[in-house]
């Protein structure tokens, strides 16, 4: 818990992601960097919803789609992450991710349109755990809803002086300091005090 790290905490949208870059230890961490990443090619607006644009598809049409923007998305997100790693040294990220339990698989998610919105929203979530591994990050999963808690156990703080103390990160940075970013600084926060083994 004492020594200094910088760690990057994630969280995804439709077609875009916030993550936040923290560093020090996890008694004092410092925001260094709050950025906003694209995951869809401009050229490619439908992708930013792939499971309701694989809705009408066969199911054939709508794997291969799926699995494209998927490997797009992807591939946008190790890119942004390369170039954030030319500038900050990180060593752990931190992705947020659903308590929803993920379709098994493309055609079970395409059955229900409660089940294709947790599938878009697992797809993004994906394209940044998988960028994390290919560029070498420990990769540190956390439920959305539960960060603040989780950060509150192993920091050994009350819930209520983490939220405090999260929206005070923001003024190293500036605005915009939303809950987007809140909650990506939360995850890079904890991503600073989880243990690496």
């Amino acid at each position: 818990m004492g020594m200094e790290s910088v760690t990057i905490g994630m969280r995804a949208r439709s077609g875009w992601a916030t993550w936040v870059v923290v560093e020090g230890n996890a008694k004092a961490p410092e925001v260094r960097l709050r950025q906003r990443i694209e995951l869809v090619e401009p050229a490619e607006p439908l992708a930013r919803q792939p499971y309701h644009a694989a809705e009408k598809m066969s199911l054939d049409k709508a794997e291969k789609w799926v699995n494209r923007c998927l490997h797009s998305a992807t591939m946008l997100a190790e890119a942004a992450l390369r170039q954030l790693l030319t500038s900050h040294a990180a060593v752990a990220s931190c992705v947020l991710v659903s308590a929803a339990r993920p379709a098994v698989c493309i055609g079970d998610a395409l059955k229900s349109h409660t089940l294709i919105h947790a599938a878009e929203g697992d797809h993004f979530r994906e394209a940044l755990r998988e960028a994390s591994r290919r560029c070498g990050l420990r990769l540190i999963s956390v439920q959305e809803r539960a960060v603040y808690e989780e950060g509150a156990a192993r920091l050994r703080v009350p819930v209520e002086d983490l939220v405090q103390r999260v929206a005070e990160m923001g003024r190293a940075v500036g605005r915009p300091w939303r809950v987007d970013e809140k909650l990506a600084a939360m995850a890079a926060w904890l991503a600073l005090a989880t243990p690496t083994s």
